[in-house]
């Protein structure tokens, strides 16, 4: 089986898929990814949402439902097919927030996300955890895009988000996708965070490091290369 971004392409002698069978002709068959219909359905509930004032607040209690039943992983392959790129980056963030909100870790939440629509899942799960955990207000703080925070960004706000293992962890992440390199990252961990924080802090950026590399979360991520030992 080849599994190809929204759609599987398989040769076999014979497929079932959902109870349709597929005809083999030429000793090949190629049939669509079929969703599951409860997802179908939700799926197209939040593309209406596309059309309200606030697709976010439209689209949270549906991924919250959805969610205790499917995988953010799969629910972030469904928006990827039916959704353009920037729609799908942005209510991609929903799966994320409402995985943190479920699952209450960093850890576990991000272990639900896989990096389609340019990672919006993984950028969602860590913005929740600062504003949730933190009670950061951009509107009192500072006007900082929590989801997708730059390295400067941490520079400034770092030692804010560095207060509990928890966020210091997501700071570890954030801080690999911005540098996609150890050295500088780290050295950011070593000024925003001490002891056992600064250590949150670098498993969290090793630990994107390798939810890049793994085979669960690997899709294009350009110019990442393994580390000169």
């Amino acid at each position: 089986q080849h599994m190809l971004h929204g759609r599987s392409e398989i040769r076999i002698g014979a497929l079932a898929v959902g109870g349709v069978s597929a005809l083999i002709w030429g000793g090949a068959a190629v049939v669509p990814w079929l969703f599951p219909p409860v997802l179908d359905s939700a799926i197209a509930n939040i593309e209406e949402c596309m059309y309200e004032e606030n697709p976010v607040l439209c689209a949270r209690p549906i991924m919250e439902s959805l969610l205790t039943s499917h995988s953010g992983t799969d629910i972030m392959d469904a928006l990827e097919t039916e959704l353009t790129a920037s729609q799908c980056h942005y209510i991609g963030h929903v799966v994320g927030q409402q995985s943190f909100v479920k699952l209450r870790t960093v850890d576990d939440a991000i272990s639900q996300c896989n990096r389609a629509c340019d990672s919006a899942c993984i950028h969602g799960v860590v913005g929740e955890a600062f504003a949730e955990e933190l009670g950061y207000d951009p509107l009192v703080d500072g006007n900082f895009d929590l989801k997708h925070l730059s390295a400067e960004d941490i520079y400034v706000i770092g030692e804010k988000l560095c207060t509990t293992s928890q966020t210091c962890h997501g700071v570890g992440h954030t801080l690999f996708q911005a540098y996609e390199e150890f050295e500088p990252a780290l050295e950011v961990c070593r000024k925003i965070a001490s002891g056992s924080l600064g250590q949150y802090c670098a498993n969290g950026l090793f630990m994107e490091y390798a939810d890049i590399l793994s085979f669960k979360n690997m899709r294009s991520v350009a110019d990442t290369k393994y580390p000169n030992i």
